[in-house]
């Protein structure tokens, strides 16, 4: 394989290797930019090809244009030996020296074309992933209908304690479905036929009654498994499994309380009581963002991505609930 053909090859490999291997420690936007390297490096091998074959070209050619004057030389004393001696030749005339053309083959085209820099070459190959780049964060950041994880505004002003079907008892508390058709309404929730995909963020709940952690339990929020043959539904605010974890997945925008969790769950909630426990001597009500203590309605917490909640009744825990690991569910 010839000089040029070798550089061509090695920069293909070398910048396809590039690409592959900026991809995993920095994700897709590590995978756009090793990429935008191997179409310089394409460039690159084009533009050494194309200098490769002009100097060819150009050396081809001068060896062609140079006169052969050593057989001309052979021929001449040939002719001359076969020739007799009585009939002597007129003087030969000399040949004049052909002169070098210093110029370029017309088919082959400067290197640079026109004077102008190779490096332009390049530039122009750089173009298409930037654009690229500059398309992708158009998409991400500000997309309609993209799925998104922020959250800004105030909670929604809702009368909990008119909420029909609330457990008022102690715990464990299941999922309350009779009264929760009747609940969406109040609580400004929906009924869905497929879990929402606008706004999709997850949050941990912690109810600690006395020391010991109370169940949070699957398919709050999902209606008769969500078989819409079956008369089910998906609310925006639901469970998949007694884990803790809160699924916030929406079709629109909008804030969303631990409020409307719990009161889809079907569980009383107030400053005073969580079900059937309610403050009284020796019996504290505390509630937590982040081991931060929350003074407020606790109704009114805003939900946000990967919060940490904590209801804590009576005898708190050793160690107040400030962060979950979320790496186990890849939330």
């Amino acid at each position: 394989m010839s000089g040029w053909g070798l550089t061509v090859a090695l920069s293909l490999v070398l910048g396809g290797l590039l690409a592959l291997g900026l991809r995993h420690p920095f994700g897709s936007f590590g995978s756009i930019f090793g990429h935008s390297l191997l179409f310089l490096m394409h460039a690159f091998a084009l533009h050494r090809a194309v200098a490769g074959h002009g100097n060819r070209s150009i050396e081809h050619s001068d060896r062609k244009s140079q006169p052969t004057r050593s057989a001309e030389t052979l021929a001449t004393i040939q002719t001359a030996l076969a020739k007799k001696a009585r009939t002597p030749l007129p003087p030969r005339p000399v040949q004049a020296p052909k002169r070098r053309d210093t110029k370029k083959p017309k088919g082959v085209p400067s290197v640079g074309g026109q004077g102008r820099s190779p490096w332009l070459l390049y530039g122009l190959a750089a173009l298409g992933p930037v654009a690229l780049v500059a398309v992708l964060l158009v998409l991400f950041v500000g997309g309609n209908g993209s799925s998104t994880k922020n959250v800004t505004g105030s909670a929604p002003k809702i009368d909990y304690a008119t909420l029909p079907g609330l457990e008022k008892g102690k715990a464990p508390w299941p999922p309350e479905y009779a009264s929760l058709p009747d609940r969406l309404a109040p609580l400004q929730l929906s009924s869905l036929g497929a879990e929402g995909s606008t706004l999709h963020i997850h949050q941990h709940l912690d109810v600690i009654v006395n020391g010991k952690h109370v169940t949070v339990p699957a398919l709050v929020g999902i209606y008769a498994s969500g078989d819409s043959a079956q008369g089910g539904f998906f609310v925006e605010l639901h469970t998949h499994d007694p884990s803790g974890i809160i699924h916030l997945e929406a079709p629109k925008k909008g804030v969303f309380t631990l409020g409307q969790f719990v009161g889809v769950w079907g569980v009383r909630l107030s400053k005073q009581c969580i079900g059937g426990y309610c403050v009284g001597p020796g019996k504290p009500l505390k509630f937590y963002v982040n081991g931060k203590r929350f003074l407020g309605n606790p109704n009114n917490i805003v939900l946000h991505q990967h919060d940490e909640y904590a209801i804590v009744y009576g005898k708190p825990p050793a160690k107040i609930p400030s962060t979950y690991d979320w790496g186990p569910s890849g939330l």
